[in-house]
């Protein structure tokens, strides 16, 4: 009998030896990481100078809005404020400030870093940007903060308000609320909410939207108004380079409300098209190259899952008590950015302060098929974050916020974990 538990306990032993490490726990912390900085909190408000977009690349975070100056980490010291004007940098995954500055004179709306990391393609309302008269649409040296002089885009004449590129980094999609561009000769060109541009040179490519037959959803509630246009507010091409999907607040653009497919050759509607009739204002494509993520307004926001060839109206999908406006995929998890305070259930018909759902103060995470997790961040202030992004360690938040689970995180919050 001794003899026997000896043997066991040897094999045992010999086991745990052999055994395979522990894997980390998958997702993002629901704590914020420490020692990161932040934007100035604004006088006249008491909220953070707002972030309105968000891009990260090798450990590097930039962020764009319509802030003036960012602050250390934990200070709510003024004097300590450090100047930088609608885009700044942190690099250290936010811990420290880079010394990228490009300035810019008016908000910046889109951040997309180019494939091989060198250069920050940048939309928005400025006219001047990087020390050089440029306006809504510009390139900047990831590393300078200067005006990359090779890109030389046509000038919108409205807001830049997404950016995406094709799969193979060449083409550049602009898309926002402008209905021309005018080139460095004077040509100017009609291109309904979007164009598609070289992506080293800035030339415009003959790639035609179909027309916008007019009316817009107004506001995050989406009311329909039909005395003016909408624009495009997110852009994603797809995987295999045939679809690029356009989001936004138009009522009728290429026969489509909100959302619509198009061909990555012509620009012209694909015959697959989803059935959503409210404002999108986030777009992201899922990993297994198929599927892709709408964040969405409305009576009560909307994150909804399509795969194209399925269902039109997704394969599933999320209520909330509030507008949507990004949504982040990661291997494991799919999280959720707004201005919501509760996952309504799905039989409800409530759309708006839903207490009977599931708290989530404008933070929440799903699994790929659509179940609530249990990650659970607050972040306050009745709009708090507006977008976000991830990277191979980190999931990035940005906004208008002062505090995340009661602690002072201004304007920027980032989560460690494993994607």
């Amino acid at each position: 009998m001794q003899k026997a538990v000896k043997l066991l306990v040897g094999l045992l032993a010999t086991m745990a030896l052999w055994a395979p490490p522990v894997r980390a726990a998958e997702g993002f912390s629901s704590t914020a990481d420490d020692g990161t900085w932040g934007t100035e909190i604004a006088a006249e408000t008491g909220r953070a100078g707002r972030v309105l977009t968000v891009a990260a690349s090798g450990g590097t975070v930039y962020l764009g809005g319509d802030f003036q100056a960012v602050s250390p980490p934990g200070s709510k010291d003024t004097a300590a404020l450090v100047e930088r004007k609608h885009l700044a940098a942190f690099s250290d995954s936010g811990k420290k400030l880079a010394d990228w500055n490009p300035g810019a004179d008016k908000e910046v709306r889109a951040l997309l870093v180019a494939p091989d990391g060198r250069r920050i393609y940048a939309g928005g309302t400025f006219s001047r940007i990087g020390g050089t008269t440029q306006s809504r649409l510009a390139a900047l040296d990831a590393a300078t903060g200067a005006i990359d002089a090779a890109f030389r885009p046509p000038k919108p004449d409205a807001i830049v308000r997404a950016l995406a590129l094709s799969p193979d980094g060449q083409v550049l999609y602009v898309g926002g609320d402008f209905t021309q561009l005018t080139g460095a000769d004077g040509t100017v060109e009609t291109r309904p909410h979007l164009a598609a541009l070289d992506a080293a040179t800035g030339s415009l490519l003959p790639w035609l939207p179909p027309e916008d037959a007019g009316g817009r959803y107004y506001g995050h509630t989406g009311v329909k108004d039909k005395t003016r246009p909408g624009g495009v507010h997110a852009l994603i091409a797809s995987a295999d380079g045939t679809t690029v999907h356009v989001g936004g607040s138009f009522l009728s653009f290429g026969g489509r409300s909100g959302l619509v497919s198009l061909d990555a050759k012509s620009g012209q509607p694909t015959p697959w098209q989803t059935k959503i009739d409210r404002p999108v204002f986030g777009l992201t494509a899922g990993r297994d190259g198929h599927t892709f993520y709408a964040a969405t307004g409305g009576t009560g926001g909307r994150l909804i899952a399509f795969r194209p060839h399925g269902k039109p109206e997704g394969t599933w999908e999320v209520k909330t008590d509030g507008d949507n406006l990004a949504v982040v995929e990661t291997a494991t998890t799919v999280y959720l950015i707004g201005h919501y305070d509760n996952i309504v259930q799905p039989d409800s018909d409530c759309y708006q302060y839903c207490p009977d759902g599931t708290a989530r103060a404008h933070l929440s995470a799903f699994d790929h098929d659509g179940k609530i997790q249990d990650w659970n961040p607050t972040a306050n202030t009745p709009t708090g974050p507006y977008t976000a992004t991830a990277d191979d360690g980190h999931l990035y938040i940005v906004g208008e916020f002062t505090k995340i689970n009661g602690v002072h995180r201004v304007g920027f919050a980032a989560f460690s974990g494993v994607p």
